[in-house]
């Protein structure tokens, strides 16, 4: 996964997988419950931990690619919240639990 700037210049990610967008708006906490700094350093983390499990082989039926993410580039709050909620989304669909994401991380 590779960070993109869409038409209106914001930083986006595109996730290939119809039930994403479903987690997104039902199941994931809304936006409004984190801060950026909160999602940029659990990305930073988590981001880490994914790569690390793509380079060796780990879960390859789920991790198909790594993520080339900058934690010193200002992504904004939109892009931050989407990539933290690919690997809440991740936990929630496969079962694959990641060190830096909390338990907590979908709607009760």
């Amino acid at each position: 996964m590779k960070p993109s700037k869409n038409d209106d210049g914001e930083w986006d990610l595109t996730v290939i997988d119809t039930e994403f967008d479903y987690f997104l708006n039902a199941i994931a906490k809304p936006i409004s419950q984190y801060s950026e700094s909160f999602l940029k350093t659990k990305n930073t983390f988590l981001v880490n931990e994914w790569n690390s499990y793509y380079s060796t082989g780990q879960y390859r039926n789920i991790i198909e690619s790594g993520i080339d993410y900058n934690p010193r580039e200002n992504y904004g709050i939109k892009f931050e919240y989407k990539l933290y909620q690919v690997f809440a989304y991740v936990n929630w669909k496969y079962g694959l639990r990641m060190t830096g994401l909390s338990g907590s991380e979908i709607r009760i």
